[in-house]
């Protein structure tokens, strides 16, 4: 029945993962369609703006020319000239000479027989701040064709004629265009054609997109022309797929929401495999505490003077059923999070006890092995290290424990836990020193025996690293708490001299001295190192100077 809501639960999660990323899929193409259509609409306002200042520049054009072209008023000459323009023009379709509000003659129907009156303007405006006045008639019949409409611009006594429907051949439903006059003087923008929009002058000259009521507007201003134009669609046209998009909904929605499902179905498919190794790695470790695979290999701790071994570091090794080697920063974790790291500890001690015991019986020689802070609060952890020590014979100053500096500062009963092993005799040590909590009244509070100085600082003696200038300042802090000191990560002679110079009496661990090795390899070197001193001293030498792989 487990069994089975463990699969229903599985499945769950794969339909739960796949629902969530069909819907983020989903909703990143309506995003990107969104983002799309917006720049479709910048562009559409760019071509539409383009069209406007040129429109602009040519009716700048024609009046500049006729009104100073040096041609009697109305003269054949002029007419003819100006009937040239108007062939060659693109937007100015006739032009028209006037004074006093009086019309007297247009390309297209040369001289008047009898002056007509210019109609009055819809607006006027100034294209910049020493200009003349512009004024503009945004529909007005013309004489030319009665029938037909025009937009009327008019400017230092030169009327051209504008086709009215050259922007309604633009409009590209569902965008739209609006025609603005930009009026220096008063900094304001003057409805000109097109759709209305309502865009304040202020928000028009700023020229960024806003959106009113569901409708994006993208203003746009000529920085050479007095025009601005306004481009708009509604926001549900735009996500309508109306332009063809690769991204254009409902198919491609279908598509994306098919791989966004696929997507997070692999998510929930990866979360479960990593879960389900968790679980398997957990299992394979309860497996391999009860059936002891779990062993130790010991790292030489040296008296930094005499290079002499004065004790070790017990560390966990474990090679599981398929002889795949699981480094420890792998299942110690496991371990505690758990539950069962107490498991894992009190198998440490009957290997250290196992391997060591002959060594550790006379005092003379300890071991230390690493404590979770979950062991410091465990009664049952101090009665079997009580009777494994009784049984075994050893005193307890020949075992050492080691407790990270992370560790005590986080949990209130690490510190009863330091007092009681330290009340029976046994040493403790704070791991990691200077990668937490270092300061002095923590450390006076805890009341360790010995600090272990993290590699991180012992790789940056000799160094200009930010972190070498700290060393000083741990050891200074250790000789105010007449606190030892065994320092980490020790791989040349230089850093051995460093801190034996710095510091009386200090200890060492690191490969200069030694790798972890399995307990007969270690008692082997142990011995060879009191038989032979000034040899091992010689080995420490070589191996620092890279002519050994110890």
């Amino acid at each position: 029945m487990s069994s089975s809501r463990q699969r229903a639960g599985y499945v769950a999660l794969l339909v739960c993962g796949g629902a969530v990323g069909a819907a983020l899929a989903f909703q990143a193409g309506r995003v990107l369609e969104f983002r799309l259509a917006q720049e479709a609409l910048r562009q559409y306002a760019d071509t539409i703006l383009h069209v406007a200042e040129a429109t602009a520049a040519e009716t700048a054009a024609a009046a500049h020319q006729f009104s100073a072209d040096g041609m009697a008023f109305c003269s054949d000459d002029e007419i003819a000239a100006m009937r040239r323009f108007v062939y060659n023009a693109a937007f100015v379709k006739d032009i028209g000479r006037e004074r006093d509000g009086l019309l007297y003659c247009t390309s297209g129907l040369g001289k008047l027989p009898k002056p007509l009156p210019m109609p009055e303007p819809v607006l006027s405006y100034f294209s910049a701040p020493q200009s003349a006045q512009i004024d503009i008639v945004p529909s007005q019949a013309l004489a030319l064709a009665p029938n037909s409409n025009g937009i009327l611009v008019a400017m230092r006594g030169v009327t051209a004629v504008l086709n009215p429907d050259l922007y309604a051949n633009l409009d590209n439903p569902p965008m739209h265009a609006t025609g603005l006059a930009r009026d220096y003087q008063h900094q304001v923008v003057i409805y000109a054609f097109g759709h209305l929009d309502p865009l304040s002058s202020r928000e028009v000259l700023a020229q960024r997109m806003i959106e009113r009521e569901g409708i994006l507007y993208q203003p746009l201003c000529s920085s050479s022309r007095a025009v601005c134009i306004v481009a708009s669609e509604a926001r549900t046209a735009m996500l309508s797929g109306h332009r063809g998009y690769f991204i254009s909904f409902p198919f491609t929605s279908v598509l994306l929401s098919v791989i966004g499902a696929i997507f997070g179905i692999s998510i929930a498919a990866s979360i479960l495999l990593y879960f389900h190794r968790q679980r398997s790695l957990e299992r394979r470790l309860r497996r391999a505490i009860r059936s002891r695979q779990i062993v130790c290999a010991y790292q030489p701790i040296v008296d930094l003077e005499t290079h002499a071994i004065v004790g070790a570091e017990a560390l966990a090794r474990w090679t599981d059923d398929s002889g795949e080697s699981v480094p420890p920063d792998v299942f110690i974790p496991v371990a505690e999070d758990k539950g069962f790291i107490g498991a894992v500890t009190r198998l440490i001690l009957d290997r250290v006890f196992e391997d060591m015991g002959s060594l550790l019986a006379n005092g003379s020689f300890h071991v230390t092995v690493n404590l979770s802070i979950s062991d410091l609060g465990d009664p049952r952890f101090f009665e079997y290290l009580e009777r494994g020590l009784k049984h075994n014979s050893i005193p307890p100053q020949s075992i050492g424990f080691e407790i990270t500096e992370r560790a005590t500062a986080l949990h209130g009963d690490g510190q009863a836990g330091i007092a009681r092993l330290r009340a029976t005799g046994h040493a403790v040590y704070l791991d990691d020193f200077g990668t937490g909590y270092s300061s002095l009244s923590y450390l006076h509070d805890l009341h360790a025996d010995a600090i272990k100085i993290d590699r991180a600082f012992t790789c940056t003696v000799g160094t200009e690293a930010v972190t070498a200038s700290v060393v000083p300042h741990i050891l200074d802090m250790a000789l105010r708490l007449k606190l030892g000191i065994v320092v980490e990560g020790i791989e040349t002679e230089e850093q051995a001299d460093y801190f034996r110079t710095a510091f009386p009496g200090a200890r060492g661990q690191g490969w200069l001295f030694g790798r972890p090795v399995p307990a007969l390899e270690f008692q082997f070197q142990l011995r060879m190192r009191a038989a032979y001193p000034k040899t091992a001293r010689a080995m420490d030498d070589a191996a620092a100077s890279g002519e050994s792989d110890a």
